[in-house]
């Protein structure tokens, strides 16, 4: 079953910004490319045309009516993308300056009624910017544009995030620790000293097989607090991530990937671009590691790419946080940079059944590597069990599993951690694989026990 956080439009509405909450996070240094956004309101039939600059290119967007699911929030606006994807829009604007002087420029505009830091980078910032209405943020992005040091301008998008709760095989009989080799893994390390970021939905550590986990940081993105567990017993999705890959290996339950990686919770229920910026800011000022996103977009927007881009390449002291998200859990090719798990600075994982056959899961030169996906894990309440299923548990799997890597060899950079999972993946039947890698599959499917083996082989010792 398919289980559709739609956007949690209050979270995160029209309400004034809340500076103080901001300051919670940490700058990071970052590498930016520049590139430009504009829009266009065009009227037809009352609704509206914007045209937005992203990634390169254009991105047209068409206001349509609010979605028979969603509530009509006082002061958004939806639209559709051109793949059909819904967006909300409200009266906000993310801007990406390369200087403080051209930033205060812009919070001296009169249409600028707050603002908030969301980013300080290497050699730029990320700033949110609020409005009186969207109309006057639409207004207000072809004057941003125009200005000398901006560098990206964007309305503050709100995309679904869609997860996938649980499946219809049985997931009690599969043992996740013989398929990929965990057992082999396991004899050089359980995760100690790794810290692995879950931006998901809330996550219960009084779970009985989550006792004991090491809690390095928590953050509600919506709250803006520090704490971190489920508001309803409809909200599971998070703990069951968490079971994956830290449930404790005490004879009882189940046993997680990486038990005793330290675990960096972040609580993100909308899709809003400052609250997808804001998650991301917080698992890297937390020092995570990995950072594991078992959901997707649809679109993958400027202000995101250049942090994503920054963390990537810049975090973890130059040699890069591995960013692990979910390729998607429908039947869609995947391989353009603007579609979200396709974005070269992410890891999408696509999902495979229990006997490594593709499961209808997104697939394309986008996705990297394929694991396990349905899989017994935490369930509701503290002593349940339940199902995670499609690519959700995929992701989860693989940031174990590099977790583990990067416990025998902390000077992993991020490119030898992807060299060494597709070194040291399945492949077979050989057939279904060119050059490496195949259509469905990426670079094949993960095992943990060798690719833990040759991140140990490739550790330089001290002299």
């Amino acid at each position: 079953m398919e289980l559709r956080i739609t956007n949690k439009i209050a979270a995160l509405t029209a309400a004034p910004i809340n500076k103080a909450a901001l300051r919670l996070l940490l700058l990071i240094p970052a590498f930016l490319v520049a590139t430009c956004a504009f829009a266009t309101p065009a009227d037809s039939a009352n609704r509206a045309t914007v045209r937005i600059a992203n990634l390169g290119a254009t991105l047209e967007l068409r206001e349509s009516a609010a979605p028979a699911n969603l509530p009509s929030y006082p002061g958004i606006r939806y639209f559709t993308t051109p793949d059909g994807a819904v967006v909300a829009m409200a009266n906000r604007l993310l801007v990406v300056v390369k200087n403080r002087h051209t930033l205060d420029a812009i919070r001296a505009l009169p249409q600028v009624l707050d603002h908030a830091p969301l980013a300080q980078l290497e050699h730029s910032h990320i700033e949110l910017l609020e409005t009186a209405d969207v109309a006057t943020a639409l207004a207000l992005l072809a004057p941003l544009a125009q200005m000398p040091g901006v560098i990206s301008a964007q309305p503050d998008l709100s995309q679904n995030i869609a997860l996938q709760k649980g499946g219809y095989f049985n997931a009690e009989r599969f043992d996740l620790a013989a398929a990929i080799g965990l057992h082999d893994a396991w004899r050089h390390t359980l995760g100690k000293g790794v810290h692995i970021a879950i931006i998901d939905s809330g996550i219960d550590l009084a779970h009985k097989d989550l006792r004991g986990t090491k809690l390095i940081a928590g953050f509600d993105v919506e709250r803006r607090s520090h704490r971190i567990a489920p508001q309803s017993a409809q909200e599971t999705h998070g703990t069951r991530v968490a079971g994956l890959i830290f449930a404790r290996h005490n004879g009882f339950g189940i046993d997680g990937v990486a038990p005793q990686a330290g675990l960096v919770a972040i609580r993100l229920m909308s899709g809003w671009t400052s609250a997808t910026v804001i998650a991301l800011q917080a698992a890297a000022q937390a020092g995570a590691d990995v950072i594991n996103c078992s959901w997707t977009f649809p679109l993958m927007l400027d202000p995101v790419a250049h942090l994503v881009d920054e963390l990537a390449s810049r975090g973890r002291q130059g040699r890069g946080v591995l960013l692990v998200v979910s390729a998607g859990n429908r039947p869609v090719e995947i391989a353009a940079a603007e579609q979200f798990p396709a974005y070269p600075a992410l890891l999408a994982v696509t999902a495979v059944d229990h006997r490594g056959a593709p499961s209808g899961a997104a697939y394309g030169s986008g996705v990297f590597i394929a694991a396990p996906g349905l899989l017994k894990t935490t369930g509701i309440n503290a002593n349940d069990y339940g199902a995670l299923g499609g690519t959700s548990a995929a992701a989860a799997v693989v940031s174990g599993v590099a977790a583990l890597m990067l416990a025998v060899n902390p000077q992993l950079d991020r490119a030898q951690i992807m060299k060494i999972l597709a070194d040291t993946a399945d492949r077979s039947p050989p057939g279904e694989f060119v050059a490496g890698r195949s259509p469905l599959l990426g670079v094949g499917r993960i095992h943990a026990g060798r690719a833990v083996a040759a991140a140990v082989a490739t550790r330089k010792e001290p002299s």
